[in-house]
């Protein structure tokens, strides 16, 4: 039969020729491919990135506003303002030197046991009762410190770790960088910041 007799010769240079010839073309094809799906992977994974970035941005910043809103609103209560005042006034005779003193001396006593009866006063007053309603009635707050322009803890829903906030960090902040433009200067603990006290 002649088809089982047939057989193919061809040079061994041919061969590989052909095979360059074919096989050069699909591998710069497949490079150029991947190159492709690379650079389109990367590109989804940017895009997935800056998706994120600004969903959490924009719950960052609405949770923020929230709790600006409420801070706002335990700041401007009359019972917060009249306590403030009532506390600033307990210095106005006094000088700064003489404030800073008295304050200290309060602060080095505040957490042992002669501290414990001041404490017991700032946080069975009415207003400690009252910010503690109002964060029965807000559980995005989980503390809050009011406290006088000279630092001192005037109120708080929990005994603050300290009594004298002046020296915490967040106090130039709060305090409007030490420009005095709030008279009730508040530190409001949420379920998702801190605010050490």
């Amino acid at each position: 039969m002649p088809l089982d007799s047939l057989e193919l010769r061809t040079s061994l240079q041919r061969v590989l020729v052909g095979l360059i010839l074919i096989l050069v073309p699909l591998t710069v094809f497949g490079f150029y491919v991947a190159l492709q799906a690379d650079s389109q992977i990367r590109e989804m994974a940017g895009e997935n990135i800056r998706y994120m970035t600004r969903c959490a941005a924009e719950l960052t910043s609405e949770f923020i506003a929230v709790r600006l809103r409420d801070v706002s609103v335990i700041a401007n209560n009359p019972s917060v303002v009249q306590a403030v005042a009532s506390a600033n006034h307990q210095y106005e005779r006094l000088s700064e030197d003489a404030v800073l003193g008295k304050i200290e001396a309060t602060e080095q006593k505040w957490n042992n046991s002669e501290g414990d009866a001041l404490a017991k006063d700032i946080l069975a007053s009415d207003l400690a009762r009252q910010l503690r309603r109002m964060r029965e009635l807000n559980p995005g707050l989980l503390k809050v410190t009011v406290a006088d322009a000279s630092g001192a803890t005037v109120a708080a829903t929990d005994k603050p770790v300290h009594y004298f906030q002046t020296d915490r960090g967040y106090w130039a902040v709060l305090y409007s960088q030490g420009q005095a433009q709030s008279t009730s200067p508040i530190c409001a603990t949420t379920n998702r910041t801190a605010c050490p006290t």
